[in-house]
This record gives structure tokens, sequence and C-alpha cells, in this order.
């Protein structure tokens, strides 16, 4: 059975998809927020952000005759947030604010699921706090300060390949953690 949601969603992808501009307006007013929400606890510049929910939108807008409906509005949306903001670190070279993304966006399976852009980054930070003193350490210099492996193991006192093995190792309690929280952890 579909929720009341899905119907307003169906009718408006129609609308829009036969060409009403309006139609598309709606789309953007009412998922404006959640895509920008979803892409800003990602990346580390609002702007960037921006830039991206316009990119999703463009993406929308440009492709509607061929947008068929087969998926929910809200879910085709997050998943092509999902896509946009992964081209953009694959162009980026991860930088800065790439390198923050790549992490969350790794931990997290399906951003149609999230159950809420604000949620997820609280649990994320959450998980990372879980973390013993290295290795949310390692994470930080990674992600945060995009330093090379070589520098965190110097840092810390490792060598390359244990700093390598600490970030990994760090990356498994994060993804598990934030299963976990978000109660998506597989049955064993």
């Amino acid at each position: 059975m579909k929720t009341m949601s899905m119907s307003r969603d169906d009718d408006l992808v129609s609308r829009f998809v036969g060409g009403d501009v309006t139609a598309f307006d709606e789309i953007v007013r009412r998922y404006r927020n959640r895509v920008y929400g979803y892409l800003r606890s990602r990346v580390l510049v609002a702007s960037e952000a921006e830039e991206l929910t316009r990119e999703v939108f463009r993406r929308l807008y440009v492709g509607r005759r061929r947008f068929k409906g087969e998926v929910p509005l809200q879910a085709w949306l997050m998943e092509t947030a999902n896509f946009v903001l992964r081209a953009c670190l694959r162009a980026d070279g991860h930088g800065k604010s790439g390198a923050w993304a790549e992490l969350t966006a790794g931990l997290e399976t399906t951003p149609s699921d999230a159950r809420g852009d604000e949620e997820i980054f609280s649990r994320l930070r959450a998980c990372i706090d879980e973390l013993a003193p290295s290795a949310r350490e390692a994470i930080e210099l990674t992600y945060r300060g995009n330093r090379r492996l070589s520098e965190i193991g110097q840092r810390l006192h490792r060598s390359e390949g244990a700093a390598t093995l600490l970030v990994f190792r760090a990356r498994q309690m994060l993804r598990h953690c934030f299963e976990r929280k978000a109660g998506t952890e597989p049955a064993e």
C-alpha cells in the first residue's frame, strides 16, 4: 500500500514529466532541504553542498523525460545525491572536504534509508568518539586533516604500514558502530 506522501509524489512526478514547471518547483521546495542536509553532512564547506544540491535537481530536470517513477522520488533524489557526491570526490582528487565525505558515504549503506541527516552526522560523531584515542586521532588526521599515512605514522609513532592498518581497522569499527546505532547490523 502506498503512503499518502508517495501518492502525492506520483501526481507531482506525472505533472513534472508532462512539462508542468510548477510541479518541478514543488519538488524542489519539498525535497531541497533533505537533499542539501544529506550532502551538507558529508562535505565540510556549505557552498559545496549547495552546488551539489543544485546538480541533483539539475539532473532531475534535464532527465525528466526519462524519469519513469519506478522508484519513489525521494529515493531517486537521495541516490542521485550520493552518485553526485561520489562523482565529485573522484573529480576533486579527495580534497579536505572530499576525504570526510568519502568516510561518511562509505559508512552508509543506502542514503534513502536515512532517518534524518542530523541523526546521521550525530551517529557518526558518536561512533568516532567511541574509538580508542589512537584510532580516533588516525581517523581525524586522515579525514579532517587530510594527512598522508606516512605523516599519520610519524605523528602516532608508528610505521606507515601500521598507520594504514590502524586507519583500516578504525574504519571497520566505525562502520560496525554506525550500523549498530542505526539498527541495521547484519545478523551473524
